[in-house]
């Protein structure tokens, strides 16, 4: 049986669902013993490790291993994201999060002032102010100040 990625899949999530699958293993349950034999993976009962039922939830939706679905996540995480998800790994310090948005969106710049700001894109600040003067000093929600201070 074959599981989807949900549009926005969550590794912590699925690290989750590895340990849960771990620990229902050791403790007998049939349905988790039945999915890691559906994997091809054989465990007696009580003797399965993390890093197996990793595999087992990474094989679900069909990849060769845990890694490969790491790749996978991270690909459509930085595919999904928004400017305000850019601007908050920038912010957050999560440079190489922030790095990958932006590389995989390289016009990421122009969807917000925020963005624009945060990213250094001087040309991005200059179209947005000649459309709406007022972008600079408009407070963000989230964060609670503007663009420009």
């Amino acid at each position: 049986m074959f599981l989807s990625l949900p549009e926005r899949p969550d590794l912590k999530q699925l690290r989750r669902q590895a340990k849960e699958l771990r620990d229902a293993v050791q403790r007998g349950d049939p349905a988790a013993l039945e999915r890691f034999v559906r994997q091809y993976l054989p465990t007696p009962q009580g003797a399965a490790s993390l890093a197996a039922a990793q595999l087992v939830v990474a094989r679900e939706p069909g990849f060769s291993s845990w890694p490969k679905l790491k790749v996978a996540v991270d690909d459509a995480v930085v595919k999904a994201a928004t400017s305000d998800e850019c601007v908050a790994a920038s912010v957050d310090r999560r440079l190489r999060a922030a790095r990958a948005i932006l590389v995989a969106k390289p016009a990421i710049a122009r969807q917000s002032m925020l963005a624009a700001t945060v990213l250094g894109d001087v040309r991005a600040v200059h179209e947005q102010l000649a459309v709406d003067r007022a972008a600079a000093v408009t407070i963000d929600d989230r964060r609670g100040w503007p663009p420009l201070l």
